[in-house]
């Protein structure tokens, strides 16, 4: 029958062309990402696509389009989506995998979970006999209706030159395809789906899919396109408050085996009209000896001096001058003060719950949000910046009357190296604003150089 229609449409052609040699190799995706594009379209596109070598020989291939069709049927009843094709698109032993959608925004992130189970589903579990029989019924439909279309026929004579099939090879491919069975579905499904190594590629609005993409980081990387492919940026697999955390501890050196630091600030200690002048030393010996001291200065008089050391394993509190001891609570509020100063004292020691709080708006402009809880009905807003890492500020939030306000806020600023050889970063400023006081803390020097004795750190129990 082939033969006849070819002869039919095509009896005057004749092929010069050589035969050309075929690089059978093909590319990997080691890992499934997502890549976004950022393009102003009026739905939003999402493909699956992954690259794979079809044995056509064999009957791979037939079966295949058989699993093509049980995959876009299934998307259909299962997934609200507005249009969707599946497509197996071949070069010299060389296929590409492909399940495209259109889709509205809001449903982006249901849509590559939807496709991605449906994928798994066929891997995994053996498919009904009845699914199966319809899905070849309209195969045998669609490659008896193919014969009408010149363009198809070529294509099958092409197909049998090019990868040395059968001269018999269409002729049986209604007998082939008729004896497809669901083992025969399970098994090329697990050999060609592969839902662990595909490219998930989505076109569509930033400003309308940013939180879902950052949802899909749970799952995957994810990169982020600008529709020129000009802007990059990537989120790594398990995305969210912790990563950024751990970025923002890495640039402040905070888990790593460091030098020993002293680190000497001057602030100025504004309350009302009246104006104090307020000096600190803070040394650091990894991995978790700290001394921190601070003088509460009007003119010339000591208003206030206060030390708080760390052994390595307890915390000391000594008020020498003004004021009292800090009770259990009031002593965690200082040590959060001082933990914007030690990051790892507050990510790690104090353990507090944190989460990415996903806000388009602030994305936007560079930012990242994340809330931390603590166990004293007090939280925390923390907004980091994208392009360096570095956190920017924090908001305390209480409840009060039954409304969430911010009631203290720190800002920092000023970022610099303390040293050419550790690339460690501080915030030389740090503004702090809470009812009518504001306290603005600036770090005059740093000494990586210094040799700290661990008897500095020595508590006192007396």
């Amino acid at each position: 029958m082939v033969d006849s229609l070819t002869r039919k449409h095509f009896d005057s052609w004749q092929d010069k062309s050589s035969r050309k040699q075929y690089n059978n190799s093909i590319p990997t995706i080691d890992e499934t990402e997502v890549i976004f594009i950022n393009k102003d379209t009026l739905e939003t596109y999402i493909s699956v696509t992954y690259p794979l070598k079809y044995n056509i020989p064999n009957g791979d291939f037939i079966t295949s389009r058989v699993i093509h069709s049980i995959l876009k049927k299934n998307i259909n009843i299962n997934l609200p989506v507005q249009n969707n094709e599946t497509r197996l698109c071949y070069d010299p032993f060389i296929g590409f995998f492909s399940v495209t959608t259109k889709q509205n925004d809001y449903l982006a992130e249901n849509t590559v979970n939807g496709i991605m189970q449906q994928i798994t589903s066929l891997t995994s579990s053996m498919i009904n006999p009845t699914t199966l029989q319809q899905a070849k019924s309209e195969a045998q439909v669609e490659f008896k209706n193919s014969f009408k279309n010149p363009y198809n026929i070529i294509q099958y004579v092409y197909n049998i030159d090019k990868y040395l099939l059968p001269k018999n090879y269409y002729t049986n491919y209604l007998q082939k395809l008729n004896n497809i069975t669901p083992t025969n579905i399970q098994q090329t499904a697990k050999n060609y789906l592969k839902p662990n190594a595909s490219s998930i590629i989505i076109i569509g609005k930033e400003a309308e899919l940013y939180c879902q993409l950052v949802s899909l980081s749970q799952n995957y990387n994810v990169k982020f396109h600008d529709s020129l492919f000009h802007k990059f940026q990537v989120y790594p697999k398990e995305f969210g408050s912790q990563s950024i955390i751990n970025n923002y501890l890495y640039l402040c050196q905070a888990k790593n085996n460091i030098p020993d630091i002293a680190i000497y600030f001057e602030a100025e200690y504004l309350i009302d009209t009246m104006s104090y002048n307020l000096k600190g030393t803070i040394y650091k010996k990894y991995p978790s000896y700290y001394y921190y001291e601070t003088k509460l200065f009007l003119e010339t008089d000591t208003l206030f001096h206060h030390i708080q050391v760390c052994d390595g394993e307890k915390w000391m509190d000594s008020t020498i001058v003004g004021g009292k001891i800090f009770s259990e609570q009031e002593e965690v509020y200082q040590r959060i003060y001082k933990a914007y100063l030690f990051p790892e004292l507050f990510f790690d020691e104090l353990n507090f719950e944190h989460e990415y709080i996903c806000d388009t708006a602030l994305y936007r402009q560079g930012v990242h949000k994340i809330k931390i809880t603590t166990p004293y009905n007090v939280s925390y807003y923390d907004y980091y910046s994208l392009e360096d890492r570095r956190k920017i500020r924090t908001e305390k939030i209480e409840q009060q009357n039954n409304n969430l306000v911010v009631t203290e806020t720190y800002e920092y600023s000023d970022y610099n190296e303390i040293d050419a050889t550790t690339k460690i970063q501080l915030p030389y400023l740090i503004i702090q604003n809470y009812n009518s006081i504001t306290i603005k803390m600036k770090i005059i020097d740093v000494d990586t150089k210094i040799n700290l004795k661990k008897k500095l750190f020595k508590i006192n129990e007396q």
